[in-house]
């Protein structure tokens, strides 16, 4: 999505017009990410707000100031796309090297293949139940999967009567081991349980992942699942099965890539462009500053989502998706690119240990 050009307009008009729209749709976000503690029903929904204020936001700013989009050029999607594809054939591969070259060195993470090889790893759980949640306060239970083990969190002002059932996954044993609640490096405390389990305030249980079907909590009204710490009425069915990478796929078009690419390339950008013109000639493209401050807006966007610094490397293929989008004339090839890249990055991660 672009702007149609406006010579009528200053540039004064266009950067008081890039910092109202701005500001709304940080505002937007922001409210979306505090919202739900105070009101936790919006928590599934906010993906979907900050799409809509991504996607909307453009469009209403483009009424106010009375602009057309310019008209799409026959063929350009087609070959943004193939730019899209082609890009992500040659960085991607070099991301991979250059992520187990950090993971071994920074992190001392081990790249492991299960004995089921690739696919275990790739088809084994959906990604709502990944990650460790940001907080374990809080009265609700508590669920989610960290390297390939199933913890059942009970906080110290959860449920009393709390009871944990769980169903083998076939032909495996599956068995728990009592830890204490602060479960970062999973310390075993007591036997091994079998179901039900009690799990009394500040205790947990850890189980193997691949090896259950399915559980329950008995005497928990929510229960919080996953890194995004979603609210459930009770745990989803846990049999392992490719659906859940499709869901991935479906949500990081419609709910990221698509929504932040027309937003930041196909809008911001391009208002950019009006204020910056020049920049250093890469491949055909000038690089300069509406690309490296989109670039940083996009970086600080994500940072504002979920307050973490290594959300700030999202900078740098950021250039690549405004080089792209200003290389082809079109948002195809960033959007392709965009999604590619957060699937490479959620692939690979699953394999570091």
């Amino acid at each position: 999505m672009g702007s149609g050009d406006a010579p009528a307009r200053s540039r004064r008009s266009v950067a008081v017009e890039v910092l109202v729209v701005l500001l709304g749709v940080e505002a937007v976000t922001l409210a979306a990410v505090l919202l739900p503690e105070l009101w936790p029903a919006v928590g599934p929904y906010q993906g979907v707000i900050i799409a809509l204020a991504f996607l909307y936001a453009p469009a209403l700013g483009d009424r106010f100031t009375r602009e057309l989009s310019p008209p799409v050029v026959p063929g350009a999607g087609l070959r943004s796309l193939s730019a899209g594809l082609l890009l992500a054939a040659v960085v991607l591969p070099l991301f991979a090297a250059g992520n187990h070259l950090w993971q071994r060195g920074v992190w001392g993470r081990e790249l492991r293949i299960p004995p089921g090889g690739v696919a275990e790893v790739l088809r084994d759980w959906p990604a709502e139940w990944e990650g460790r949640p940001p907080s374990t306060g809080g009265p609700e239970p508590l669920v989610w999967v960290d390297r390939g083990l199933l913890v059942v969190a009970n906080p110290p002002s959860g449920p009393a009567g709390l009871r944990l059932r769980w169903e083998p996954a076939a032909g495996s044993r599956a068995q728990g081991r009592r830890v204490a609640l602060d479960v970062g490096d999973l310390p075993e405390r007591g036997a091994a349980a079998r179901s039900p389990a009690p799990l009394a305030p500040g205790d947990a249980v850890v189980l193997s992942a691949r090896e259950v079907a399915s559980l329950t909590l008995e005497g928990a009204a929510v229960i919080r699942c996953g890194a995004t710490a979603a609210e459930r009425d009770a745990p989803r069915d846990l049999r392992p099965g490719w659906t859940w990478w499709l869901w991935i796929l479906a949500s990081q078009v419609v709910l990221i890539a698509l929504p932040e690419e027309v937003f930041y390339r196909g809008w911001l950008q391009q208002r950019l462009r009006r204020l910056w013109p020049g920049g250093v000639p890469v491949l055909g493209v000038r690089v300069g500053a509406a690309i490296l401050v989109t670039s940083a807006l996009f970086a600080l966007g994500h940072v504002l989502t979920l307050p973490a610094t290594f959300r700030l490397a999202v900078f740098f293929p950021s250039i690549l998706f405004g080089w792209l989008r200003d290389r082809t004339g079109h948002l195809a090839g960033s959007v392709v690119f965009h999604v590619l890249s957060n699937l490479a990055m959620l692939t690979v991660m699953r394999f570091y240990f």
